[in-house]
């Protein structure tokens, strides 16, 4: 992965978009970077202490918490540039949920909390910039929780615009966790998008065709 923020292709929609060239480079330097190789890998567990702020630097993740009942729930996904995690006020905040590998290949940073408050006193631009990220996040996840009411290929199409334009090789078994639906309602409802030229599916590989398309099953815009 890039060894520096000032070469990720995502950095525009980073929250150090915008920041001081001294900002970027003290906040890409303080961030460890690792890749994680396949799918359905564990990036941090549901109820592990919280430790770090976690970044989203190339791939899809998702965010699954387990009820007490044993069930278990996605609550979003997330593509690049997106933060998975962050930790409260208190000293032993655990996460709320795990954060689980998507794609084959995903890349993540990680901040140490103390650093990142370091970093925000001294640049408090970005301390904004963190803050309008975590209300688009908060915003997106309710977007995501709503959709649950469309109809199963409103739900397709709100997922697919939700992580355009990145590619990514799936199953219909694990997309259809997405949208909560069978894989035989899921396989039908891609060829029928497929007929009507919205999309074309290459190997487990779906890329959109009709952007426009999906811009409908979006409630909001936010960045």
């Amino acid at each position: 992965m890039p060894e520096s923020c000032w070469k990720c292709p995502y950095r525009q929609s980073c929250i150090v978009a915008g920041q001081s060239k001294e900002c970027v480079s003290t906040f890409s330097d303080a961030l460890r970077r690792y890749s994680i190789r396949g799918k359905r890998k564990t990036v941090f567990q549901q109820g592990e202490p919280i430790s770090c702020y976690y970044f989203l630097c190339s791939g899809i993740v998702k965010l699954v918490k387990v009820l007490e009942a044993g069930e278990e729930v996605i609550i979003d996904f997330l593509a690049p540039f997106s933060i998975m995690e962050v930790g409260s006020k208190g000293e032993k905040s655990n996460h709320a949920y795990s954060a689980v590998t998507v794609t084959a290949f995903t890349e993540v940073a990680h901040l140490k909390a103390g650093d990142l408050s370091s970093m925000i006193r001294s640049y408090p631009t970005l301390g904004l910039a963190l803050s309008q990220h975590l209300w688009s996040r908060l915003l997106r996840t309710y977007e995501f929780l709503a959709s649950k009411k469309l109809s199963v290929q409103e739900r397709l199409l709100f997922c697919l615009g939700r992580i355009a334009p990145e590619k990514f090789r799936f199953t219909h078994r694990e997309l259809a966790q997405f949208i909560q639906t069978t894989p035989e309602t899921m396989s039908r409802k891609l060829r029928e998008l497929q007929e009507e030229g919205v999309i074309r599916v290459e190997k487990e590989e779906i890329r959109v065709l009709k952007e426009d398309a999906l811009k409908g099953y979006l409630f909001n815009d936010h960045g």
